[in-house]
């Protein structure tokens, strides 16, 4: 996946905010990933719970799992870039956040034919309250 470093390094680095910084939540947070459609339509991908301060490998392990995923869908969605929202809501459904992500299937590479195809174009986002 082209990018997958700089999408690891960006949910890292978001996500690491989120449970440990100074504004978490004391209880469980509730991580969602959307696949944002070209119609401006949402497609749930996966819901993680975090229940407490995870250790260190297990965090680790929860951001692979969710670029995993995010990368895995955008290899099966074919030509162009996808687009994906990862969401944090805390226990109570208040939304802690939010991180767009883009992902480029494995099969291509910068310049080639089709990678410029923005198969998802960018569009806004609405909360889903």
């Amino acid at each position: 996946m082209i990018g997958i470093g700089i999408n690891v390094q960006r949910i890292q680095r978001w996500m690491t905010a989120v449970v440990f910084g100074p504004a978490a939540p004391a209880g469980v947070i509730i991580f969602t990933l959307i696949q944002i459609a070209v119609d401006e339509g949402r497609r749930l991908l996966r819901t993680w719970k975090v229940e407490h301060v995870p250790e260190r490998d297990d965090f680790q392990d929860l951001v692979d799992a969710i670029d995993g995923e995010a990368s895995e869908d955008a290899n099966q969605m074919g030509l162009g870039t996808q687009h994906y929202v990862l969401m944090a809501r805390d226990s109570e459904g208040h939304e802690l956040g939010s991180l767009s992500l883009r992902y480029l299937p494995n099969q291509l590479l910068p310049g080639e034919p089709g990678a410029a195809i923005d198969s998802e174009p960018q569009s806004s986002f609405h909360s889903y309250k």
